[in-house]
Parts: C-alpha cells; sequence; structure tokens
C-alpha cells in the first residue's frame, strides 16, 4: 500500500513544484545583502618587493593607496593618494600585483571593490655604524642624480641620514632644501613628536603603556624624551628588562658604543634573556672594544638558538667577535655559518671593522675574500 507522502506527490505534482520554488526563494532572499568583506594578506607585499637600484639601497618612504580589488582577488588597479618618489612608487606597484587574496562577496558573488591602505618603507640608517650612514649618504645622492622626480623626498632623505650621523648643520641644510621644494615632513625633535603622537597609547600611567611609548620615543628620534622616560620605567620597576633593552638600544642608536655596552653588561646577570637579548648584546661589547665579553655571550647565544635562521643571525655578531679577540679559526668556522639572508650585514660588519682599525683586520680582509668572494676592488 502506497504511503501518505507518494499518494501526495502523484495527485499534487504542481503544489509540489510550487513550494519547492517558494522554499529556494525564501532562502535566497534570506541570504540577500549577505557581504563577506575582501581578505588579502597585505602585509606579505613586503616578500614581493622587486629588487632595489643600486643606488637607492637605503630609500624609504610611506605611500597611500586606493587599491581596486577584482573579481579574482587580484590587485587590478593601483591610485596614489600620497606619493614617496618613483622608486618607492614603482616597488610597491610591482609587490602589489603579484598578491593574491579573496575577493568582496555580495550574496555569494565575487565583486569588484576598492580598498585604501598604507604602506611604509623603512631601511634602518643607523644599524650596524658607518657603513649604512655611508652607504645612505651614497645611494640618496646617486638618487638625486639619475631622478629629479620628487627630489624633495630625497633630499629630505638624505637630511635624515646626515641627522642620524650627527652632522646637524647639514642635515639643516638639506631639511631646508627638502621643504622648498614642497616636503612637508617635519623635521626632528620638536616636529618629530607630531610624527610619533600619531601611535603613541592614551594611557599615560601603566608601566606597558609607558613602555611602548618610550619605544616610540626612540624610534622617531626624540632622544631626550625616551631615555629619561626608559629610566623612570628601571625605577618604577627595577627586575623588568624592557627599559633596559630600550636603553641599550637607544644609546647604540646614537653610537654610545659605551653606554650601550654597560648596560649589556648589567642585562647579562639576568636570567630570563633570549637568544636575540644575547646576539644584540654581544654586538654592543664587541662595539666598545670588551672583546673578551662579547665573545662568553656570543656563545651563549648559541646555546640558546632554536633554529638555523637564528643560529646564522647569531654568527654574524658571534664571528666578529672571535675575530676581533684572535680566535681566527673559530671565526672562519662561524662564517661558514652565515646563510644568504644574512651575507650582506656580515660583509658591512667586516668592511666596518676594516675601516675603524680594528684587530686583525687582515684577516677580515680574507674572510671577504675567501668565503663571501668580494674582489680587492671592493675592499675599503
Amino acid at each position: 500500500m502506497p504511503n501518505t507522502l507518494t499518494m501526495y506527490l502523484e495527485r499534487s505534482p504542481m503544489k509540489i513544484t510550487l513550494y519547492f520554488i517558494l522554499f529556494v526563494m525564501l532562502t535566497v532572499s534570506s541570504r540577500a545583502g549577505d557581504t563577506v568583506e575582501v581578505a588579502m594578506e597585505f602585509r606579505d607585499v613586503f616578500k614581493h618587493m622587486p629588487p632595489k637600484p643600486s643606488y637607492a639601497k637605503d630609500m624609504e618612504g610611506t605611500v597611500l593607496l586606493d587599491l581596486r580589488i577584482d573579481k579574482d582577488g587580484y590587485v587590478a588597479d593601483i591610485h596614489f593618494v600620497d606619493t614617496a618618489g618613483d622608486i618607492v612608487d614603482s616597488m610597491f606597484a610591482k609587490a602589489l600585483r603579484r598578491l593574491k587574496g579573496s575577493p568582496r562577496r555580495i550574496d555569494d558573488k565575487p565583486v569588484d571593490t576598492w580598498v585604501r591602505q598604507q604602506f611604509i618603507l623603512r631601511y634602518e640608517y643607523g644599524g650596524k655604524g658607518l657603513d649604512k650612514y655611508e652607504n645612505a649618504f651614497f645611494n640618496y645622492t646617486r638618487s638625486l642624480e639619475n631622478d629629479t622626480t620628487n627630489s624633495a623626498v630625497r633630499f629630505y632623505g638624505r637630511g635624515r641620514a646626515h641627522y642620524l650621523f650627527g652632522d646637524i648643520e647639514a642635515a639643516r641644510t638639506d631639511f631646508a632644501t627638502a621643504r622648498s621644494l614642497g616636503c612637508t615632513q617635519p623635521w626632528y625633535e620638536e616636529h618629530q613628536m607630531e610624527l610619533a603622537r600619531q601611535w603613541l597609547p592614551a594611557d599615560t600611567t601603566s608601566f606597558d603603556s609607558l613602555l611602548v611609548r618610550a619605544t616610540f620615543y626612540g624610534r622617531y628620534g626624540l632622544f631626550e624624551r625616551a631615555r629619561e622616560l626608559y629610566l623612570r620605567l628601571s625605577r618604577m620597576q627595577p627586575k623588568e628588562l624592557g627599559p633596559l633593552r630600550g636603553l641599550m638600544l637607544l644609546y647604540g642608536d646614537r653610537r654610545d658604543y659605551e653606554n650601550a655596552a654597560s648596560i649589556a653588561a648589567a642585562l647579562v646577570q639576568h636570567r630570563d634573556l633570549t637568544w636575540y637579548d644575547l646576539q644584540q648584546i654581544c654586538w654592543w661589547l664587541y662595539s666598545a672594544g670588551r672583546y673578551d665579553r662579547a665573545v662568553a655571550t656570543g656563545e651563549a647565544a648559541t646555546t640558546l638558538s632554536a633554529d638555523w635562521t637564528s643560529r646564522s643571525l647569531i654568527a654574524v655578531n658571534y664571528s666578529i667577535a672571535l675575530l676581533s679577540q684572535g680566535h681566527l679559526s673559530a671565526a672562519r668556522a662561524e662564517y661558514k655559518q652565515i646563510t644568504t639572508q644574512h651575507m650582506e650585514e656580515a660583509v658591512g660588519d667586516l668592511k666596518r671593522h676594516i675601516r675603524l682599525g680594528r684587530p686583525h683586520k687582515e684577516f677580515a680582509r680574507e674572510i671577504l675574500t675567501d668565503i663571501f668572494h668580494l674582489d680587492r676592488d671592493e675592499m675599503p
């Protein structure tokens, strides 16, 4: 005997069809207006940056872009709202077109849409000392000779390098030229505060917020503000490592290697240091000429390294400390552990070592030739 459903289907096929259509319509209408926004890892743009021109190695800049993301999730159109000059702009444009994300969806259908993004390209001029500053002067000067487009930004960048190197008068000249050409970037000290302010936490009482504030003061060249705040934080919580780390980096960036090394030596007494802390401490001790302490710290860092990448980064500083102390065979072995990722940093340190006339500079030349394959005309 047929069941009730079978009988109903046989007697009312048209009615069933109408019910099915109504069900579909109701389902679709319940989804009407559903929107899924663009999903794209914009931070990955830095993984796709093309090689920089040789004369623009230390260029930097901030760009504000309106981007059209197409139905396949690619950047289809780029409109520059704020530009950083032809070199930086073209680097970002090429990198952005290599990104792939998920497009915006309305009612589960992909659609084109515009999004606004800001990107900041920074290079560390202070870095490991003289080499970085000299490269910045050279690259900015070459870029001004090779490309006159948006030269205001380039004069500003060269002025910043002068400032960080300590040549204040040359910095004033370049900043004044940049301003006369239309650059609206503020100058240092009281004007730099305007740049830093947007990143400062509103809370001005808690330890963590004040530590963030001190970090941004240092990053934007507000040395005295940063130093005073780090010292205040050290008094607030003497056992915390954060303020001491910040002070060490602050003094190091000012090329006050003695103070940086003194704080580094104090930091070594703490038991909660990471391999990264020890790797940095090794550098500042080396920079101040405390080679034996630098070697000991570098050795301690190697025992804490977790992977090949960290081991390579430690070797950059540990090897030059070994070289300075006269442990030449050990230094050579460490230099062989440095990967391509950190090779440029190691080569820069060795060149600086030679220029400053530090111990065993002839052996440093051998390392540059035998391991990093530099030609004699590339030597300092």
